[in-house]
Parts: C-alpha cells; structure tokens; sequence
C-alpha cells in the first residue's frame, strides 16, 4: 500500500509439504535357499526414498548403490537379514521396512577339514576350471566362502546334498580341469564325466553314490579306489599311478578299461579288497596286483598284455567262456621268499600261462614259486609216468577247468639261471617238456629246443585232461634223468636205534654229476625246518653212493627229515622229506611206522604198548575209513605188516587205538 494512493500490492509464499515417510513391506524370494545362492528382495507400499541395509552382528549397514525398490543379494552363505530405510522428502525422520530374513542352508560338515571344498552347483553343472560359484569352500565350524579359485591337486572334494540343496549332477566336460586330492561322494551323489573330459584324483577315491564314465572318458587314481556304491564304467578306462601301495575295492562293479602303472616297487603293489572284474581290457606295466583270497575276472571279450617282469597278478586269475578259438594268456606271477641256494631271497616272478579250452569253458589259474605243496617232484617209478624222469622243484600252475585244455607254459627274466634251474648252456631245454599231476605225473610233450635260458615258452603236444578232475597241478618236467638233475635220489629213509634213544638215516644215490655237498634238515612240523648237518658229496660220480648220518639228540614224538643237495655252482635242490616217531612224547608207549612213503607194505612195529589187543584204522583226509584191522597178543606178535598195494597214492591218517592210548599218524602212499 502506498500512501494510501494508488492500487493495493499483497506478497505470497509457495510451501511444499512431503508425506510421512512411509517404509512400506519388503518381502524375499525366496527365504529360505542353499548356500552359494541369490534371493531378491522387493519393496512395495513405501513412501520416499529407500536405502537397502543388512544386519552385520548387531549393527544395520548400509549396502552401497541397493536403493531401488527391488535388491539382488549376493551368492549368500549364512542366514541374513535385510530391512528398507526410507526418507521421504525433507522430513528429518525416516521410516524402516519389515525385517526380512533369508535363511541358507549350508552343506553338511562331517569330515570336512580346512579349505575343502563342497559342490553346489549353483551356477550350473559344469565341474570346469573357471567356475568358482559351482564350490564352496570350508573355513572351519559353519562358515564357507566362495572360493578364489576351483579345486586343484591338493584340495579335498566332497560332493554331498543337504535336504533339497546341492542336487545338480556335476559334468566333467573338459579335459585337463577336473583333479582333487580325495574324491568323497556321499550315497543318493552322483558324478558323470563326459566323453570330453577326464578326472585326476591325486589320492583316494570313496564313492558311496554314483559315478558314471559317459563313453570313453579316462580315470587316473593314485590312491586308493572304494567303492561303496555304483560305478558305471561306460567305455572309458581307470590308470592306476600311485607311488605307494594302492588298495582296490570294487563293490561287484566292473571295468571296463584298467591299467596299472604303480611305481612302489615293493613286495605287492595293489590290493584287492574284493573281486576284480574287467569287460574290455587290462594293461599292465608297473605294479604287482596281489588278490588274497579274492579273484582277478576277465569276462568272456576281454584281453590282456599278459603282464610284465614289473607287473603281473599275484594270486587267482579267472577267464569266463575261455575261447577254443583264440585262448587267453593269463598274466599270472608269484611274490615268495625262499632259499633255492642263494640264501633267503624275496623272487618277484613273472610267469604267464596260456590256456586254449577244446570248448569254451571258465578256467583259473593260479602260480606259484614254491613248492611247498607241489606233489613229489623227486623221482620214484610210482611218481613219473614215463617218458619222464622228473618235474621241476621250482615252480608250478594250479589250474582249474571244465574243460581239457592246451597250455603254454613262460619263463620270462631268467638271470640267474638258478631262478627256474634252466642252466648248463640251456642244454637241458631239449629235454624239456610239460607234465601234469594225476595221482602221477604224466607227460603232455613240448618242445623248448629253440628256446633261450632267459626268455620262452613251451607248449604241450596234447590236452590236459580236465573232464573227471577240475583241478590240476601243471609245471615243467624232464625227460633225461641226467638233466638238469645233478643228483638221481634212490631212497632217502630213517631207522629207530632204541638202545641209543637215536635215529639212523640213510640215502642212495644212483648217480651224481657236479655234486658238492647234502644238507639234512629237521623239523616237528614239517614246515619250519632247521639244519643239523652237511655231508660232503662225491662230485661226479656213474655209481651208486650211500651216505648215512646218526642223529645223537632226536626229539619225541613225529620228527620230519628234509635232505638237500648243493651243486658245486651253488644251486640247491630239496630231494625229500620223511617223517617218524621213535621216541613218543610219553616213553612208555612206542611205536614205529616204516617205511613213510610206502609202496607195497607198511611196517608197524609195537613197543611197550599198554595192551595185549589193538585196533588199526587208515582214513583218507576226507575221514572216509580205508582199512580196519583188530590185533591180539601184541605183547607176543610186536610187529606187524599191513598190505598197501590196492590203496590208491594220496595222504592217509593211520589210527593207533587202545583200551588207554589213541595214537594218530600221517602216511603217504606212493
């Protein structure tokens, strides 16, 4: 107003006035998820400006850039809670959200070590070398994180569900990416590798769910292999590289493809847990396979390489549907600790057996470098059919078959010539041929003549024969009694001084080539054997020659006698062992039994036995009765013989029975 002339003027001021801050409702999706996941938070019936926060501990912080009404979260790996802080306009106090809480569930821990690391899955299936989110890996209690880096050589692998969490099947698709430390992979788990890809597992393997090879993709273990639940083998082949000792538990699946090439060099290299079983093929090239008592399969399609000096299998090996066509060379071989007169050594023996069936049949084989329970080697007309004048000490194959088969025999390595006793030049491989045991050993030919010391083979002229037996003893044999044998044993027999309380021995030799010295043995069961004289030898001699020793201190009861012969090289042979009792563990009662072996007659001799009447029982080994003889007036009629030619050749027990003394004694019959 202006002098109170003129036109009136009035001001005027605009105000802007802001609503409540209003928070409004956040809400997540999903809230409840498994680790290594996202969850979207969303904000609705709000009013101002939000700013999304976490709570950390007990504090609420903000998240940077998070201020639209919608909020991704991280890959989460521990339960979390997050609210909306909204500000409308000028209004100096804001408004917060519901608490919305996201709950994560987390692999299960058991067994889980420091920085190991657990499959997700949760970016996708694809077990590469780039995808960090696929893993989570253990800090220690329940903390994980994301790890910098997939798993390598030296990390530990699980592969495990949790309720509905962490079920996407790894794929291992490319090659050269997919290797751990330990491999777990829990029951209801599975794990696929692709035709493109391979896995390398530095140390043990525990499958308990299912790993399945897709087409020809390859499996490299240096550890162990348990498998506790289904592996499907597809086409693809496992490689056994270990630098120590390596076990292989099978779980009744097969291979398909295996090869082993273990550098521990020791007695045994890989043990099976169970039966082994392969489909294609097995290669070998370092490492001995020991079964125990389980058994090496190849099915009815699969080959072999037959083994190496380094690599064979120790133990049984079995060929489902053997071929009459093409046969099957069994890679077979023997781990044993032994003196052949060189001292106690440990042989590694690689000895593959061929075996070609008349018709398709299942046959095992299983070799030995012993001969421990090889059947009489030494030569007596009651043990070698002819052509033959004697087996081999050193070795043999225990075959099983339905079928008669063909058989080639190997020596592979033999440096020194001791190892199989093909010595003198390889001389005596002319008079090599291959023998069976049938109650005797009888001739099946072969022909060794172009064959070297060190590396051969020999193949029988005709069948072995199977079809009334499934089991046999088969081995090389000679057919010149002066090769390779040095010396031709004629007997070898014990004798009872009782006025001495000694024991009298004596052998025979009908000739001797090359011969340096006899070792007498002593046992008192037959197993441990420990020596209690050397008697020099004649050297070379056409004639026959008879040695005798006195043993001064002879224990009671059953005393076994072993004799070896030492060539003047330094070779040793063991040319048999007899047993007897001439002092018994109670003295009042004596008995004597001889000869042990017998051939026609068996003497038996009583002395201070408790009764005038006795009775005689011979049983085989199975318990089935053979002979049973009542004796009177023993106190006048001491001795005497009891027939033994209609009695079949094998073991017996020989039954000594009175009203106060029972006396049981193991007899052989030739």
């Amino acid at each position: 107003i202006s002098s109170g002339c003129g036109s009136p003027v009035s001001s005027f001021k605009t105000l802007t006035v802001d609503p409540s801050s209003v928070g409004g409702t956040a809400s997540a999706n999903p809230t409840s998820l498994c680790a290594g996941e996202t969850s979207e938070i969303s904000l609705s019936g709000y009013t101002g400006n939000i700013q999304w926060q976490r709570k950390v501990i007990a504090l609420w912080v903000d998240i940077p850039g998070a201020t639209s009404s919608t909020y991704t979260t991280p890959n989460l790996l521990t339960t979390t809670s997050y609210r909306a802080v909204v500000t409308s306009g000028a209004c100096s106090s804001s408004d917060n959200s519901n608490i919305v809480t996201v709950n994560i569930i987390i692999p299960i821990i058991t067994g889980l070590l420091g920085n190991d690391y657990v499959w997700t899955g949760a970016s996708d299936q694809t077990w590469d070398g780039s995808t960090t989110n696929n893993w989570l890996k253990f800090i220690n209690t329940n903390i994980f994180e994301i790890p910098a880096n997939v798993p390598d050589e030296n990390d530990n692998v699980f592969i495990r569900a949790n309720a509905s969490c962490f079920n996407t099947i790894p794929v291992v698709t490319n090659s050269d990416v997919a290797e751990c430390h330990n491999l777990t992979i829990d029951a209801g788990c599975n794990l696929n590798i692709s035709a493109s890809g391979d896995l390398k597992i530095n140390n043990t393997l525990k499958n308990s769910g299912t790993m399945t090879i897709i087409a020809a993709a390859p499996i490299e273990i240096k550890g162990n292999w348990i498998n506790l639940g289904d592996f499907v083998s597809g086409n693809g082949k496992v490689t056994f590289t270990g630098s120590s000792t390596q076990s292989i538990q099978t779980n009744s699946n097969s291979f398909y493809d295996i090869e082993f090439d273990n550098t521990n060099d020791g007695d045994y290299d890989i043990s099976l847990v169970d039966n082994l079983t392969v489909s294609h093929s097995a290669k070998f090239i370092n490492g001995i396979v020991k079964t125990g008592s389980n058994k090496f399969t190849f099915t009815s399609a699969a080959t072999t390489n037959s083994g190496e000096v380094t690599s064979f299998v120790d133990g049984i090996v079995e060929k489902i549907d053997c071929s009459s066509t093409l046969g099957f060379t069994f890679p077979t071989g023997d781990v044993n600790t032994r003196d052949i007169g060189a001292g106690m050594q440990t042989y590694k023996i690689w000895a593959p057996f061929t075996a070609t069936p008349v018709g398709s049949g299942t046959i095992d084989v299983t070799y030995f470098y012993s001969n421990e329970d090889l059947h009489t080697w030494w030569y007596h007309d009651w043990t070698h059919e002819y052509p033959l004048t004697h087996t081999t000490d050193r070795e043999y194959w225990l075959v099983n078959s339905s079928q008669d088969l063909d058989v080639t025999l190997y020596w592979r390595d033999n440096d020194p010539c001791s190892i199989h006793d093909f010595c003198n030049g390889g001389s005596q491989l002319q008079h090599l041929t291959t023998a069976y045991w049938d109650n005797i050993w009888k001739d099946v030919g072969g022909d060794a003549s172009a064959e070297t010391t060190i590396n051969g083979d020999i193949s029988s002229f005709v069948s072995v024969p199977f079809s009334a037996k499934g089991e046999r003893q088969i081995t090389f044999a000679g057919t010149n009694k002066d090769i390779p044998l040095p010396v031709e044993l004629l007997n070898f027999e014990a004798a009872c001084n009782h006025d001495n309380q000694k024991i009298e021995l004596k052998w025979t030799t009908a000739s001797e080539t090359n011969n340096d010295y006899y070792t007498l043995y002593r046992s008192k069961n037959s197993l441990n054997f420990k020596e209690i004289a050397r008697i020099d030898g004649y050297g070379t001699v056409s004639n026959s020659q008879t040695y005798a020793y006195t043993d001064n201190f002879p224990p009671s009861g059953d005393v076994y006698y072993k004799l070896s012969q030492t060539d003047l090289d330094g070779a040793t042979k063991d040319l048999n062992i007899i047993s007897i009792n001439c002092f018994s563990d109670n003295q009042q009662y004596d008995v004597q039994i001889y000869p042990n072996p017998v051939t026609e007659e068996l003497n038996i001799h009583f002395g201070n036995w408790p009764t005038q009447t006795s009775s005689i029982t011979i049983h085989d080994m199975s318990g089935r009765v053979i002979i049973q003889k009542k004796l009177d007036k023993i106190d006048k009629e001491p001795h005497f013989t009891l027939p033994m030619h209609d009695i079949s050749p094998g073991m017996y027990m020989l039954w000594l029975q009175s009203d106060s003394m029972n006396k049981n004694i193991k007899i052989e019959k030739h």
